[in-house]
């Protein structure tokens, strides 16, 4: 009996283990995008001012504002990652500082390139033509990218760490961050229809009805999709690229399976992910259309005070993290449902990436007015200010959770260590 109970408290264990890392991941993730969209915007102000003083930028100029950032940010957070990631961890306010600086390295690069991407969106003009060319090359680019041998050694190069892992490895890894940016420009082609048909009636409630439809729609393909390449790709690695005989392909016939298997690797890694941001975006229009729409009566987030943007960034935070939560505890109760927990992980990260862009929204639509009638030199110093303030509010509240986190793993361990010395055969059971 005593070793029935023992084996229920270190699968409990287990389960408290994976649920922290789960809330661990939704906390850094939701701060990422915050930092990520406070540095996007100090930069872009200051190239703003540089620019055109105190003007506004036209098109042409925006554009090159996005690139001439997009450029320092993927040059420069290779090297603060790699800086960060080699240095050696501690558990001060100023270690964990640090490591949350290397962690938010990749969502910087990966924000940097959907705004440059969102401006080379317009720039390229608002018909649905316009924007499905931009989607296609920017696509076949980054699958491209993925194909090449040499970039697919960088990666298992910076995966594997230790010296292999330097900085230019992990400049030429920099497409691993763009799955972001090929999510926002593709769901820029999926909602154009939605927005058209959104268009017929000017009521809040109908677009919301609209955008709900579509984000249902688009859980259940993106979910069944998800799985059916997910199935397929596994199924690929285990026969080992479709040779199952043991026989010895012929040199034209292992050169074209070797071909497909690059190919179809990175172009089922790209896809999977895009879907997933698409997905994301359709639940984050979905409440905007809701909150700021139906509740708040807006045209959008940009056009409610920072007031209204701020009750529905506490709102959605406390609501999304919670049902994150409930969702995980869903998923541990079936684990051999692979499709549900598919749609759990879509989910999931579709309610992390909608906090994180709450918070933003405000960030942004707070800047906004605050800045209103300022001078060039005033805004400069409001966005440097607050950009300050997001790091240091973000570190603190990750020192915080950092501490819980490491206060919980004493507590098991000290736990699973006094059942060891009852029943030394739950040595292999530890968590």
């Amino acid at each position: 009996m005593d070793k029935i109970v023992d084996a229920f408290v270190v699968q409990e264990l287990r389960l408290q283990v994976q649920r922290q890392q789960g809330m661990d991941g939704f906390v850094n993730k939701v701060v990422s995008v915050l930092v990520a969209e406070a540095y996007s915007n100090t930069f872009y102000q200051i190239l703003s001012v540089i620019m055109v003083g105190d003007g506004t930028m036209s098109v042409d100029q925006a554009l090159l504002a996005r690139s001439i950032y997009v450029v320092l940010v993927t040059l420069l957070c290779p090297f603060w990652g790699w800086f960060f990631s080699k240095r050696e961890k501690g558990h001060s306010f100023l270690s964990v500082m640090m490591d949350q600086l290397g962690k938010i390295c990749p969502v910087l690069i990966a924000w940097g390139w959907k705004d440059w991407a969102s401006q080379l969106d317009t720039w390229a003009g608002p018909a649905l033509w316009d924007e499905l060319i931009v989607a296609l090359v920017l696509t076949v680019v980054v699958v491209g990218v993925e194909v090449i041998p040499f970039y697919r050694k960088a990666k298992a190069r910076v995966a594997a760490g230790g010296d292999e892992d330097t900085i230019l490895m992990r400049i030429v890894t920099f497409p691993c961050s763009l799955a972001l940016m090929l999510g926002y420009i593709w769901n820029s082609v999926a909602s154009y229809p939605v927005g058209k048909i959104q268009d017929l009636e000017g009521g809040f409630e109908y677009k919301w009805a609209i955008q709900s439809a579509y984000t249902i729609v688009a859980a259940v393909i993106i979910t069944n999709v998800t799985v059916q390449i997910t199935k397929r790709t596994e199924a690929k690695t285990a026969e080992g690229v479709g040779i199952t005989d043991g026989s010895k392909p012929s040199g034209g016939l292992k050169i074209s399976q070797h071909f497909e298997s690059l190919v179809g690797d990175g172009f089922s890694h790209t896809i999977i992910t895009t879907l997933s941001f698409i997905y994301a975006w359709a639940v984050l229009d979905t409440m905007d259309d809701w909150s700021f729409g139906v509740m708040n009566q807006c045209a959008s987030y940009s056009s409610c005070s920072p007031q209204a943007n701020f009750s529905y960034s506490v709102g959605i935070l406390f609501c999304f993290s919670s049902g994150a939560f409930i969702l995980q505890r869903w998923s541990e109760t079936e684990p051999g449902n692979f499709v549900l927990c598919k749609a759990i992980h879509l989910q999931t990260n579709a309610m992390i990436m909608t906090v994180g862009w709450a918070w933003m929204n405000f960030y942004t639509v707070w800047t906004a007015a605050a800045t209103k009638k300022m001078g060039a030199g005033g805004t400069i110093w409001v966005y440097v200010i607050s950009l300050f303030v997001v790091n240091f509010s973000v570190a603190g509240f990750v020192y915080l959770f950092h501490g819980i986190t490491t206060g919980l793993e004493k507590y098991h361990k000290s736990v699973f260590e006094a059942i060891k010395a009852a029943d030394p055969g739950a040595a292999h059971r530890e968590p």
